[in-house]
């Protein structure tokens, strides 16, 4: 990966692998959390399913359809999804046309915790967040800058432990 910070880098450049295959980013010293990208996600389909964490993601380039519980969303780079513990989804090409997407896995019970020692929930449990799809660039390019910290691999964990317990809390 290239030394260059996030911050000089834009959403495009920062994520340029090739290929379908997907790249996963995990670290014993954070269990609680994943990163998945994939850089060509147009032969990538999935039927419903659900997870048992918290689920963030965001389209890097392209165009795809969102199908969260009940709804159908089109999506398209520079929009952001949220998906619950066990709420059903699907994230799919539109006729098979590139898209490419960062998707953040983060153990509920882990940012329950957070979430309750920064004083956002009443107890340490979970609570579903409402939204599905954010259209915000300011807090898509945050997303991106976390993103990149974590895929980076000369940044110090202590670094990637920070850039994860600011985003979106």
């Amino acid at each position: 990966m290239s030394t260059l910070s996030s911050s000089t880098l834009t959403p495009n450049t920062m994520f340029s692998s090739t290929g379908s295959s997907p790249r996963f980013w995990r670290d014993a010293r954070m269990p609680y959390v994943e990163l998945r990208h994939i850089s060509d996600a147009r032969q990538i389909c999935y039927a419903p399913h659900s997870h048992s964490h918290w689920s963030l993601g965001a389209v890097t380039a392209g165009r795809s359809t969102f199908c969260y519980r009940d709804a159908s969303y089109r999506i398209q780079a520079g929009d952001m999804v949220m998906m619950n513990p066990h709420w059903v989804h699907a994230c799919n090409p539109i006729e098979s046309q590139p898209w490419a997407y960062l998707m953040l896995y983060i153990d509920a019970e882990w940012l329950s915790q957070l979430r309750y020692q920064l004083g956002l929930l009443d107890a340490p449990e979970w609570q579903d967040i409402s939204t599905a799809v954010v259209t915000q660039p300011n807090l898509y390019a945050e997303y991106c800058d976390m993103a990149a910290c974590l895929l980076d691999d000369q940044r110090a964990i202590g670094d990637k432990q920070m850039v994860l317990g600011s985003a979106y809390l």
